[in-house]
């Protein structure tokens, strides 16, 4: 009971920091949604009496009174449709109790970010500030930002909309690219921030999946059978998953990972910007090799797992010469389809280092001639 009690407490004070954050038109905004919300949603409606007249502890306070433990999750539903992602972002995919610690300790954050952007936008001169403004309309990628928004506004209140609009830390990358796009490449440069994490690069692509395709993710995941179960991902978010990647392969691998199942669900850009990511950050993908050059077998791997067929030679081959052992030989033939088998292969091969690649190859190059010079054709 008391720990019951110090969630609710933990949630509440989460909620009214929340609602401190809001303008006063984003709060109207919100009670505005809450008004309308569905029935069928799942969650009772908040009296419209009531609601009108509340200020934000009150807010609060017949938010838990009316959703209790789901009012953090309506809160972040009606957050994005006001497009105040920045605070979206603080809801790790955690336990309450962690959400509202880990929520307290990145309050620093979009200070920081605020006021990086504050000091980049004032160091410009009047023209380039107007074309700035003008750029950041001009954008075809949503979000879009309206020209209410930004028409006549101090650099400030820009600052307030790239940060509310595309997330503390996307809104320093679409300051960085007008920036550059302006002429303004100085600014661009010492706009630089410290590069992304491996975990932060996957949980973000992770994030923008839509759920049909993070489903797909997730079930190609477990289907690979090379360290992920299916109770460590099935109807987790983003961030769990990525977590879970992170701790079994390594941050590397798991990169390596996520881009080859991007590429096998058809979520080709996701893919690409993935690897993108990964090399701003100075971070290895599946793409990018390593400090030496990038192995035959590295450089085709999604082709060849989804292009090699037979595979019990292929193991005969590596049993023998020791790079794999027979309770892994057993494992690997009992696997279904092919394309789950040759993905234990590579992990098998990996482990053992850059011989037990060379010696792969040269098998590979015995049993599938034509595949492999096809493939090095290209």
């Amino acid at each position: 009971m008391m720990q019951r009690a110090a969630t609710i407490t933990s949630d509440k004070e989460m909620l009214l920091n929340l609602m401190k954050d809001l303008k006063q038109e984003e709060l109207k905004g919100f009670k505005w949604f809450l008004k309308i919300r569905d029935v069928s949603s799942g969650f009772p409606q908040i009296p419209v009496g009531p609601l009108d007249e509340a200020d934000a502890s009150d807010l609060v306070d017949l938010m838990m009174k009316t959703y209790s433990h789901s009012a953090l999750q309506v809160t972040k539903d009606i957050l994005k449709k006001i497009n105040r992602n920045d605070l979206v972002e603080m809801f790790p995919g955690t336990s309450c109790k962690r959400k509202y610690k880990n929520y307290s300790a990145s309050r620093e954050m979009p200070r920081s970010v605020k006021q990086l952007l504050a000091e980049t936008l004032e160091d410009l001169k009047e023209e380039s500030f107007q074309k700035f403004v003008f750029q950041l309309l001009d954008r075809s990628e949503e979000p879009r930002v309206r020209r209410c928004r930004v028409e006549g506004k101090s650099r400030l209140d820009i600052v307030d909309v790239l940060v509310s609009t595309f997330t503390e830390v996307k809104a320093v990358d679409v300051t960085e690219e007008i920036l550059r796009s302006i002429g303004c490449n100085q600014q661009a440069e010492e706009l630089k921030m410290p590069p992304k994490t491996a975990k932060k690069i996957l949980s973000n692509k992770l994030e923008d999946l839509s759920a049909e395709n993070f489903k797909k993710f997730r079930r190609e995941l477990v289907d690979r059978k090379d360290g992920v179960k299916m109770n460590q991902v099935e109807d987790k978010d983003y961030m769990v998953v990525s977590e879970v990647m992170i701790n079994v392969y390594t941050e590397k691998e798991a990169l390596k990972v996520a881009e080859e199942i991007f590429r096998e669900i058809r979520c080709k850009q996701d893919a690409d910007e993935l690897v993108e990511e990964a090399k701003k950050a100075g971070l290895c993908s599946a793409a990018e090799g390593s400090s030496e050059e990038e192995h035959f077998v590295d450089r085709h791997r999604t082709e060849l797992i989804q292009r090699v067929t037979t595979v019990a030679p292929i193991l005969d081959k590596l049993l023998i010469a020791k790079v794999i052992q027979n309770e892994a030989y057993d494992e690997i033939m009992l696997l279904r389809p092919s394309q789950n088998q040759m993905r234990r292969v590579y992990g098998s091969v990996q482990g053992a280092g850059r011989s037990a690649k060379d010696l792969f190859l040269q098998i590979l190059k015995d049993q599938q001639p034509f595949l492999i010079d096809d493939l090095m054709k290209k």
